[in-house]
Parts: C-alpha cells; sequence; structure tokens
C-alpha cells in the first residue's frame, strides 16, 4: 500500500498594493498627464488621497480613494486588465497602458481610452474638485472619464 502525504498552503488573500506617488504627479488640487508622458508600473498620478495608476503587483489601472478601489480598468468584455507595464499619454490623443517599455515599439497596448477623429494634444487631468475625478481632455472637451464614484463615460465630445 502506497502512503501518499498531501501539504496544504494556506495563503491570505492578496489585495492591489498602492501605487507610490509619482514626484512629478503629487499635488493637492489637480495634476496632468501630457502628451508622451507616461507613469510606471508602480506609480501613480495622486491629488490629496486620491490615487490612479498601476499597482505593482497586479498592473492593473486603478482609480484609489485611500486605499479603497473605486474604479478598475476593464477590456470591451468587462474582465479586468492585468499586466500594464506603463500608462502612456499617447501623442495621437489616447491613453494607453501596455506591456512593455516606454519607447519600444514592440511595447503591446492591453487597454485604451481615446476618440476617433483629431484629438491630438490630448490631455489627462486627475483632480480632485471635479466630479469626475479622472478625465481625458481636449482643450475644455471632456472625451472620457472616471467619475468619484467609479462611474465611467466615454462622451467622446468633439
Amino acid at each position: 500500500m502506497r502512503v501518499i502525504k498531501l501539504t496544504l498552503l494556506i495563503l491570505p488573500f492578496a489585495f492591489s498594493s498602492l501605487p507610490d506617488c509619482h514626484p512629478e504627479y503629487n499635488e493637492n488640487f489637480y495634476v496632468e498627464l501630457k502628451s508622451q508622458e507616461h507613469i510606471l508600473r508602480g506609480e501613480a498620478l495622486c491629488v490629496n488621497g486620491w490615487t490612479f495608476g498601476i499597482p505593482e503587483d497586479t498592473g492593473e489601472v486603478v482609480l484609489f480613494q485611500g486605499d479603497q478601489a473605486k474604479w478598475i480598468a476593464t477590456d470591451i468584455h468587462g474582465n479586468v486588465v492585468e499586466g500594464c507595464d506603463f500608462l502612456n499619454m499617447n501623442k495621437g490623443g489616447t491613453l494607453a497602458c501596455y506591456e512593455g517599455t516606454p519607447g519600444n515599439p514592440t511595447s503591446s497596448a492591453l487597454w485604451a481610452k481615446g476618440c476617433p477623429g483629431n484629438t491630438k494634444n490630448a490631455f489627462v487631468r486627475f483632480d480632485r474638485r471635479w466630479w469626475p475625478i479622472v478625465r481625458l481632455m481636449k482643450q475644455k472637451k471632456t472625451l472620457w472619464s472616471v467619475s468619484k464614484q467609479g462611474v465611467e463615460d466615454h462622451p467622446c465630445e468633439l
């Protein structure tokens, strides 16, 4: 008779850890991510208790209030997007997260938000004073947003 000994390993449930506030994108009221600027995995835009960035452990694009996730980027099927290495404000006006390294043409986009047409020079404004706390904008028009309650909107007002 052969005896098999099994070992049960119980791991604690892992939560996304807050990304670190990028020193250039950490203010009291608002910060902007402009064309061709990016943040890396483990970094975030921060404004007075709110954080928008990529946790090191998951590679998700997340909006936090304090340590509570309010919104997480999902694909067109509603699946959480994971594995992002950097979040980039593209020259053409699209906010996208990529697997790879900034400036590397072989980096692949995992998630993107933008509008068709002329959105060159669009930027992300992360402003705690506004109800949609995260906005992809061109001049004063909102192209995409996430509210403080975690509601995503994609009006493409051009």
